[in-house]
């Protein structure tokens, strides 16, 4: 009868342990869970800080290019202007330098300057 009784007293104490065990074993698990969840929430912020740093990357990327090609447009019509308004300087200065060549007797600029126009 004792040695039953010792028996169940160590069995008792055996399940009393592991329980113990069993108990903290769960914690350790339930913290590391919860970390991993506040990990993964972390990573999370940490994306959505990534995508918007991106977008705004985005966004000045396509206000440079619009930006660039507005500047283009007005250095294009720039240069047309220029271009025409030359054109028009040697229209109207043309005849008179025509008929200077000719009073002077310069026939071949004369004709040149008349092919030019």
């Amino acid at each position: 009868l004792n040695d039953i009784d010792r028996n169940h007293k160590k069995i008792q104490r055996d399940i009393e342990s592991k329980k113990s065990e069993l108990r903290t074993m769960v914690g350790e698990r339930y913290r590391e869970l919860i970390d991993t969840a506040d990990t993964i929430a972390a990573m999370e912020d940490t994306v959505r800080n990534i995508q918007s740093t991106l977008d705004s990357i985005q966004n000045s990327c396509k206000l440079e290019r619009s930006t660039s090609k507005h500047l283009e447009e007005e250095e294009f019509k720039k240069q047309e202007f220029w271009s025409i308004a030359s054109q028009m300087k040697l229209l109207v200065d043309t005849p008179q330098k025509i008929w200077g060549a000719m009073e002077n007797q310069n026939y071949l600029i004369a004709g040149q300057l008349y092919l030019l126009s």
